[in-house]
C-alpha cells in the first residue's frame, strides 16, 4: 500500500509539474509578446487621437486605426491562455501516459479496462457497429468514474475510450472475442497518445512573435 501511495505521488507530480511548465511557459510569452504588441500597434497611433482618454477609448480608436492588428493582438492575448490550458493539460496526461508505458503500469492499465468490460459487457455477446459501441463506451465511462483508481489513471483510460475505433472490426465474426479486441484497442491508443510532444507549445509560441513582425509591417 506504501509503495503504491508513493507511486501514485510520483505520478501526480509529473502531471502537475508538466503542466505548469507549459502554462508557465505560455504565461511569459503571452505577457511579453502581448506588452510588445501593444506598443507597436500604439506606437502607430497619433497621440492626439486619443489624448488622455482610458483604456476602452483606446482600444476602439485602435480597432478603428488598425482592425486587423487590434483583432490578431486581442486574440493572441486573451485566447492564448486558454489554448495553452488546453496544451498543458493534454502534455501532461501524455507525460503521465509515457510513464505508465516505461514502468510496465501497461498490464495494470490492462487490469483496470478488463474489469470494467467484465463489468458492462456479458460473455458470448456480439455488437454490431455504431450504435452498440457508442452505448457501451458511456457505460464503461460511467463505470470508470466508480471505479477507486488513480484519477490520472481514470483519465488516461477515459481517453482511449473515447478516441478508439471500432470500424474496422466485424463483430460478426465468431471467432472474436469483443472484450480482448476493445482492451487491445484502447492500449494501442493509450500508447500512441503517450508520445509526448512540444510541437504545438512551441508553434504556438512562434505564432504569437511571428505576430509582432506583422504588427510592425502591416500598417492596419
Amino acid at each position: 500500500m506504501k509503495e503504491k501511495l508513493k507511486y501514485i505521488a510520483k505520478i501526480s507530480s509529473i502531471g502537475i509539474i508538466n503542466f505548469l511548465k507549459i502554462n508557465i511557459l505560455g504565461l511569459i510569452s503571452t505577457v511579453v509578446s502581448g506588452v510588445i504588441g501593444f506598443f507597436v500597434i500604439s506606437s502607430s497611433i497619433e497621440a492626439g487621437h486619443t489624448g488622455h482618454a482610458g483604456v476602452i477609448p483606446f482600444l476602439v480608436v485602435a480597432f478603428l486605426a488598425r482592425p486587423i492588428s487590434s483583432v490578431l493582438w486581442l486574440a493572441s492575448t486573451f485566447v492564448s491562455p486558454y489554448l495553452f490550458f488546453v496544451l498543458g493539460n493534454k502534455y501532461a496526461l501524455m507525460k503521465v501516459a509515457n510513464r505508465f508505458i516505461k514502468d510496465h503500469s501497461d498490464s495494470y492499465i490492462r487490469q483496470v479496462i478488463d474489469k470494467i468490460l467484465n463489468m458492462v459487457l456479458p460473455d458470448n455477446s456480439f455488437m454490431s457497429k455504431g450504435a452498440d459501441y457508442a452505448m457501451l463506451k458511456l457505460k464503461m465511462l460511467d463505470q470508470l468514474k466508480q471505479e477507486p483508481e488513480n484519477k490520472w489513471m481514470k483519465r488516461i483510460i477515459a481517453f482511449g475510450i473515447k478516441k478508439i475505433s471500432l470500424d474496422d472490426v466485424d463483430f460478426q465474426d465468431k471467432t472474436l472475442t469483443p472484450k480482448m479486441v476493445i482492451s487491445n484497442k484502447i492500449l494501442a491508443v493509450i500508447e500512441d497518445f503517450s508520445d509526448a510532444s512540444l510541437k504545438p507549445t512551441w508553434i504556438l509560441i512562434a505564432i504569437q512573435w511571428l505576430l509582432l513582425v506583422f504588427y510592425w509591417l502591416v500598417k492596419f
